[in-house]
């Protein structure tokens, strides 16, 4: 590999989250039950706790410190390369903290000082750093709602502030962000039945600068206020289907790919099970050009998932899933650091082998590749970690 690329991880605190409205909302899936399920058990369950150590301290830890750490954790995982280059998303609060917890706003850290806040620990800390840092500026498109004032110019001169021109990883300025992430569990629709106006001015927009844009498109998410069928809604990939119709441009990765549990639905014995959210993906990165997925907090220690997403790869190579783009040319590398820090595919069997976390997931990835030729198995590795998330994110 000539360079590495982790297209997916968070490097927020505990200051950045809207601590009320998460214990509040006691949310009973996804990525959050790690951390705050955790917590409020291991409350009473000193061993459950213990299991919960390192993902509390990640919050707990200034974003300096965490920088320094994973940054030094990457390194020693891909030794051999030089070039590293790890985006951190930035969630964008602002409008669930206005709608759910208005006495709130002002006081919480707005999208904006949640992105100067990173920039500047990234700065503070960049002699000590083994990789670039670039984030994805988070965007809740409610702001583009008439209640809501209209914020798309206000967003359009932020960013034609902070963006940077680029063509390779040696180019890029620590800190400064490359794409935008949307996070439609917070409690909007990508395309709602009415797309409005000001939503097609933003897509637009997005395909005239070709800006990548990383979206969630996974059940179990982070959600403010919303019922587990307005997440379904508004995670679900036929959004997307209804966008690229439209946009076929869109650079676009659809995070998460579905998630594991959704590999485990897209076969049916020997039938491909066409309404399951993984084959809808499936479509979309076969069926546009800029479409990518990444497959961050991916379980490797569900041996059922892992047998499936090398199906998957295993079918496509035979076109069972018809023409178009190749999935090895679409998936993109991604941790989901802090999320999967307290995971088995990232923690099991540490204390045996002394290895840095990183570098355990990193292993378990590539030993579910184990059933392909090893020929196969290096392009794949390589595709992944760097050749695909450089065309995502247009880097020579």
């Amino acid at each position: 590999m000539k360079c590495f690329i982790d297209c997916h991880s968070h490097f927020f605190n505990i200051v950045d989250i809207p601590l009320y409205l998460t214990v509040k909302d006691k949310i009973p899936m996804g990525t959050i039950k790690r951390l705050f399920g955790g917590l409020v058990l291991g409350a009473l369950v000193p061993k459950l706790l213990k299991e919960k150590e390192e993902i509390i301290l990640f919050f707990e830890r200034s974003i300096e410190k965490n920088l320094v750490r994973y940054s030094d954790e990457i390194k020693t995982a891909v030794d051999d390369i030089e070039d590293i280059l790890i985006i951190p998303l930035v969630m964008d609060f602002d409008i669930p903290l206005e709608i759910h917890l208005r006495k709130a706003v002002g006081g919480e850290p707005t999208v904006k000082e949640q992105y100067r806040r990173l920039e500047e620990a990234i700065n503070s800390v960049s002699t000590s750093l083994s990789a670039k840092f670039c984030p994805f500026i988070g965007f809740d498109l409610r702001k583009l709602l008439p209640g809501f004032g209209d914020k798309l110019n206000d967003f359009i001169a932020f960013w034609d502030s902070i963006s940077q021109n680029y063509r390779n990883i040696n180019d890029l300025t620590q800190g400064k962000p490359l794409g935008i992430k949307l996070y439609p569990p917070l409690g909007f629709n990508p395309h709602p039945d009415k797309l409005p106006q000001k939503y097609r001015d933003f897509y637009q927009w997005c395909c005239d600068r070709d800006i990548p844009v990383t979206a969630h498109c996974q059940k179990g998410s982070y959600e403010i206020g919303s019922t587990q069928q307005a997440l379904f809604r508004n995670t679900h990939p036929r959004n997307w289907e209804k966008i690229l119709r439209k946009y076929p441009k869109l650079r676009l990765n659809l995070a998460h790919m579905g998630g594991e549990d959704q590999f485990d639905n897209l076969f049916y014995g020997r039938f491909l099970e066409k309404d399951s959210w993984t084959y809808k993906i499936i479509r979309l990165l076969k069926d546009y050009e800029n479409t990518y997925a990444d497959i961050s907090a991916f379980d490797y220690s569900d041996s059922r998932a892992k047998k499936d997403f090398i199906k998957a790869l295993k079918h496509d190579a035979v076109k069972k899933f018809g023409d178009g783009y190749e999935l090895k040319n679409k998936i993109l590398w991604g941790s989901d650091i802090p999320m999967i820090i307290d995971s088995k595919s990232y923690r099991k069997n540490m204390s045996k082998n002394g290895k840095p976390e990183y570098q355990y997931l990193l292993e378990n990835f590539k030993r579910s590749l184990k059933t392909l030729k090893t020929s196969d198995a290096d392009e794949i590795i390589n595709n992944f970690t760097c050749e695909n998330p450089k065309k995502f994110l247009k880097l020579d």
